[in-house]
């Protein structure tokens, strides 16, 4: 049974502990590494790269395609509105120029481009769609050089279930659209060409370009409204390649607000399309949209890019910085004209990247928590038969019933049968050992008798004068003694001493002497009697 006490069961469940966790950690390092090579664990500015540009994607298409089936669409309005003005002057038996200076011709041909326009309006996803002649209806106008006629239809709502619409410039309410047309509250007769950007220069380059280029104006509020707009133009030619003006659509804040919020993981995602401004995003340059299911932080003013870090742009602005990128692009011209700018604010950003780490650091304790549990819970599972059969073995109170699992039954077989031996060859040895202490005692009562035997045979007075000359030896006479009481003979003394047969006859001689003894027997016999004596005082 002491093969069994002396087990240290703890030192078990710590090494089998220790083992468990090193064979964990291993695990979950092999995991964590492919995890990274697999790129499941990446850096903060990388991820949210790839997901900027994954959503420009999906936004440069839309924008795309909306203005490409602008451009489109723009291009059959012009085909239907020169045709249309072709057959009123046919009609009419007149040139466009004789249009100068006559309302009631005017009046007449914008009546029927109003139809044209409305029903344009009503298929295009647009805020408004415009027809501006290169006329005015009354040049003696102070205000004639700005001026021009035309007509410019807006929608009421930007929601595509509402189809009311409202007449912003054009001809006389009364005749148009039977009356029932409503009439924005800035509603004016005439353009004013100032109104769009760059006008003369539109017509410079409508009149030197091919036939059917179309341009996108820059952004600008209309006259009497509140909003940002920016406007897709065509030249309006005649067959000849006279321009008659330009129509075309328009696209206002709200409408792209809403028809080009995005759908994002983002809370205050920020798409805009800008005029390009030479290095820096003019926000007022542009239109902007957020989320479909959520609002956005757009910026009001001037952003510069601060830097740049792994395909990420930051930019600043007065009040407010931002976090994403920017893409250029050609949206009706040969050229890149307009810049795509996807971003969200840079506090939401350091929020993404604060939360990252927190869970990060969270996943690593609970890794951490759970190894460690699951190591102390399985390391006593284990190891809990054995130490219950380790301890039934100790009381030796183990049931031939119970089975504890047939490794640890052949263990316990195989520490009982060690243990029978240990006890049987304990017995044996205790057996010998009360023997040897039996001989033990013969042999010092047979001493005790020899001694007492010698001990009568002695002279007193002869060995207490031994006993006495013992302290006068010198150093070298007792060192020569006790070399004799080790039953050496005088050869090895000699040999151990390093000395002459003259210079131990010598000691010899003053031993003998001042030990009182006539011979060498004689000294020892006296030695060993004393050395006994001895053991019995002590």
């Amino acid at each position: 049974m002491e093969l069994i006490k002396n087990l240290r069961l703890t030192n078990m469940e710590k090494k089998l502990f220790i083992y468990m966790m090193f064979m964990a950690v291993l695990l979950l390092s092999a995991l964590l590494t492919g995890l990274f090579i697999m790129g499941r664990f990446r850096d903060q500015k990388e991820e949210l790269r790839d997901t900027f540009e994954l959503q420009m994607k999906v936004f440069e298409r839309e924008i795309f395609n909306s203005f490409d089936n602008l451009n489109s669409m723009g291009i059959q309005l012009s085909e239907n509105i020169s045709h249309n003005i072709e057959d009123f002057l046919d009609e009419n038996h007149i040139t466009f120029g004789d249009l100068k200076d006559d309302p009631k011709l005017i009046d007449a041909l914008e009546r029927r481009l109003f139809t044209l326009l409305k029903g344009k309006l009503l298929q295009v996803v647009c805020s408004g769609d415009f027809v501006l002649l290169n006329t005015t209806a009354d040049s003696s106008s102070p205000k004639s050089q700005v001026t021009r006629s035309g007509v410019y239809l807006q929608r009421i709502s930007p929601l595509p279930s509402e189809n009311a619409i409202r007449l912003f410039r054009g001809g006389p309410i009364s005749a148009i659209d039977g009356g029932n047309l409503a009439l924005h509250k800035n509603w004016r007769k005439e353009f004013r060409t100032d109104f769009f950007p760059s006008y003369d220069e539109l017509m410079r380059n409508f009149t030197q370009s091919p036939k059917y280029v179309s341009q996108v104006t820059d952004v600008c509020i209309p006259p009497g409204t509140n909003e940002r707009s920016f406007h897709l133009a065509v030249p309006v030619m005649s067959p000849s390649g006279d321009v008659y003006g330009f129509c075309g659509f328009e696209m206002n804040q709200s409408l792209f607000q809403l028809y080009y919020a995005q759908p994002s993981n983002f809370d205050h995602l920020t798409c805009m399309v800008v005029k390009k401004k030479g290095g820096r995003i003019v926000a007022q340059a542009g239109l902007n949209a957020g989320t479909s299911d959520g609002y956005h932080k757009p910026p009001y003013g001037a952003l510069e890019i601060s830097h740049t870090e792994a395909g990420l742009s930051f930019f600043d602005e007065i009040s407010s910085s931002y976090v994403g990128i920017a893409k250029d692009i050609r949206l009706v011209s040969d050229e890149p004209d307009f810049s795509l700018v996807i971003m969200i604010p840079k506090e939401d950003y350091l929020a993404m990247v604060d939360k990252r780490t927190l869970h990060f650091i969270v996943l690593m304790v609970l890794i951490s928590l759970s190894t460690t549990a699951s190591c102390l819970y399985f390391s006593k599972i284990f190891l809990s038969p054995i130490l219950k059969a380790f301890e039934s073995i100790h009381r030796q109170e183990m049931d031939p019933s119970q089975c504890y699992g047939p490794e640890i039954d052949d263990l316990i077989i195989f520490l009982s049968n060690k243990d029978k031996d240990y006890e049987n060859k304990l017995a044996v040895l205790e057996d010998k050992k009360a023997a040897a202490q039996e001989s033990y005692a013969q042999a010092q009562s047979e001493i005790d008798r020899l001694a007492y035997a010698r001990h009568k045979e002695m002279d007193p007075a002869d060995f207490e004068r031994f006993c006495e000359g013992l302290s006068t030896l010198t150093k070298a006479e007792k060192r020569v003694f006790d070399l004799y009481l080790s039953d050496l003979t005088a050869k090895e003394i000699m040999e151990i001493l390093s000395i002459k047969e003259s210079t131990l006859k010598y000691h010899n001689h003053n031993i003998l002497g001042k030990l009182g003894v006539s011979s060498r027997k004689q000294m020892l016999r006296f030695a060993a009697l004393l050395s006994h004596e001895q053991s019995k005082t002590e």
